[in-house]
């Protein structure tokens, strides 16, 4: 082992014997070129110059651009020309005063422990390979490089490092990665790991994507790589896309913190993530593959300088580890994304915070002791389609949010309740669009809300209350001439269809008893309103609480059972009963009790 001291100013590495290496510093030359076995220094008394390694595979033990004492005043650059290489098997050491560009390979080997201190400067495009069975490299400072990163075998460890992009190679030797962040500045694919893993310690608290690239950049998290309960920030200010890929355990219950300021898409792929916070200024688009759907056991925030409404990712809300969850959209609409409430058994609280804007289904359910679930503003599921499910689960919607769904779906037997404040719930769709048909298990606390059937198209659609008790139910078809079927035993204390434009129908179920505290179902001249029933038996309209049934007219009966039978059921002037008994078709007198008239409630 010997010291060899760069003595000669500008110079190539493998220059003639003599002339540009020293056995001490500030010597006059004589000394052989670095071996694997030597301790290289660039000092104050190397010479100003460039120092260019232009041959394949230069070694030494350690590298140090320090000096021996104080601050190198070395101020040349030490460059790269050709396929110039460095294998280090000792340590590493640079100088702020040092203008460094060499971009060759370094390999650190060896079968000890040493230390790379950087002084503030990067190893600039260098790929840096760490192939040392037993080694283990400490980096006393900031370790950066603009390069690949390649781990073959060894450990390395430190604060902070930051490379152009991660290899880790695929074979069962034992490695080792600890650092408190790691930087990713590259662009294209950031990090390629081997599919054989099984002696790999993967520890990184924080995981950053940063710079201005303009091109795509992937994290490709192939193998066994994952950021358990740690940090992940996207914070460039590139066009650049990204997007992670791979496997369901990429960043297992991680934090993904978004600030991409330069309009990138990004796409997070499938995995278990702890929350997903967009950043204020971001002008990102989050842009997700149809077949990646997100699992998140924590919150999902996003910001009003987002971007365009490409918000497409699908997302599971799982309260697997007991947190509270909250969805904050700042005025963002989820397009295209399902978003699922699936509650595990820890019984926690999940938030909608703001008003929120999709155009895909929401689905509640649980498998486990039932959370809750807050509608806290306006919900908007657009689309005639789309559907709000409570397969199981708490639903209470508060602050008076109106709730708008093509669908509304609550059939089944779990435990559920809904509760459903005092705004309006507008339905837009087709079919059986309001579905509770099996209501076992279902407690339903109909609250000062209103049902707005607002399907104005000319496919039927049916309420299908699960014989439940209801407040406002009301009907506004425009004018369509499509059949509204009201299923069920159910109470209403308004039902009102006084507003549509076209002759339509509303079918009562046979065999159901619906009741009202207040009816008020009005047509106009050549637009009658049809109330009949599908077949035998007769289903019955029974008036609850005073007074009478007086404000309705232009309406046709089919077979149809008033209760009380007599004197309680007067349907208007110009309407007419056709073969059912106990309605009566004139105004009602005036010196009955208007009571119970109609109007919204």
């Amino acid at each position: 082992m010997a010291n060899r001291f760069w003595v000669g100013g500008t110079g190539t590495w493998d220059a003639t014997v003599g002339t540009k290496w020293s056995a001490t510093s500030g010597g006059t030359g004589g000394a052989s070129i670095p071996t694997a076995a030597d301790d290289v220094y660039f000092d104050a008394n190397s010479g100003g110059g460039t120092v260019t390694v232009n041959t394949a595979t230069r070694v030494c033990l350690s590298l140090s651009f320090k000096g021996l004492s104080g601050t190198s005043n070395f101020t040349g650059t030490f460059a790269q020309s050709g396929t110039g290489s460095i294998t280090i098997s000792g340590g590493l050491i640079l100088s702020a005063s040092t203008t460094y560009t060499y971009a060759g390979a370094i390999t650190f080997n060896g079968v000890t422990s040493f230390n790379v201190t950087s002084n503030g400067v990067s190893l600039s495009a260098s790929t840096i390979t760490i192939n040392g069975a037993g080694l283990t490299l400490t980096c006393t400072d900031a370790f950066v490089t603009t390069g690949s990163f390649v781990m073959t075998q060894g450990s390395i460890n430190g604060s902070t490092i930051s490379v152009g992009s991660l290899t880790i190679t695929s074979n069962s030797l034992t490695r080792s990665i600890s650092f408190d962040s790691m930087s990713f500045t590259g662009s294209g694919t950031l990090a390629t790991i081997g599919a054989t893993q099984t002696n790999l310690s993967f520890i990184v608290s924080d995981f950053y994507i940063t710079g201005a690239q303009a091109s795509a950049r992937t994290l490709a998290t192939t193998g066994v790589f994952y950021a358990n309960n740690q940090n992940v920030y996207l914070t460039g200010s590139g066009a650049g896309s990204i997007s992670f890929t791979s496997g369901a355990t990429t960043f297992v219950n991680s934090n993904v913190y978004i600030s991409n300021t330069g309009g990138a898409a990004i796409s997070l792929g499938t995995g278990l993530y702890n929350n997903i916070i967009f950043q204020s200024g971001t002008n990102t688009v989050w842009s997700n593959a149809a077949s990646q759907t997100l699992t998140v056991v924590g919150n999902v925030t996003l910001t009003s300088t987002q971007g365009s409404n490409t918000l497409t990712p699908a997302i599971t809300l799982n309260g697997s580890i007991g947190n509270s969850q909250t969805i904050t959209s700042a005025g963002k609409s989820f397009v295209t994304g399902a978003i699922t409430i699936s509650d595990t058994g820890n019984s926690v609280a999940y938030t909608f915070a703001d008003a929120f804007s999709s155009n895909a289904a929401v689905t509640i359910t649980a498998t486990g002791t039932v959370g809750v679930v807050n509608i806290n503003a306006n919900f908007n599921l657009t689309g005639a389609t789309n559907t709000l499910t409570l397969t199981a689960g708490n639903l209470s919607v508060k602050n008076g949010a109106n709730v708008t769904c093509g669908v509304f779906s609550s059939s089944g037997t779990s435990t559920r309740t809904l509760n459903m404040g005092s705004g309006t719930w507008t339905i837009t769709g087709t079919g059986t669009c309001w579905n509770l048909a099996t209501s076992t298990g279902m407690t339903l606390n109909a609250e000062q809300s209103r049902i707005l059937m607002n399907n104005t198209s000319a496919t039927a659609c049916g309420f299908s209350g699960g014989s439940l008790t209801y407040y406002t139910l009301e009907l506004a078809k425009g004018s369509s001439t499509a059949t509204t079927t009201i299923s069920g035993s159910n109470t209403f204390a308004n039902f009102i269809d006084n507003t549509s434009t076209a002759a339509h129908t509303i079918t009562f179920a046979s065999s159901t008893t619906s009741s009202f505290y207040r009816f008020n179902v009005r047509g106009t001249a050549g637009n009658l309103i049809t109330m009949n029933r599908p077949a035998a038996p007769t289903p019955v309209l029974a008036k609850l609480g005073k007074g009478i049934v007086c404000y309705c007219d232009y309406i046709t009966l089919g077979n149809l059972t008033p209760s009380p039978a007599t004197n309680t059921w007067y349907i208007g002037a110009n309407s007419s009963i056709g073969t059912s008994v106990g309605f009566i078709a004139t105004d009602a007198p005036s010196s009955q009790s208007v009571l119970g008239i109609g109007g919204v409630g």
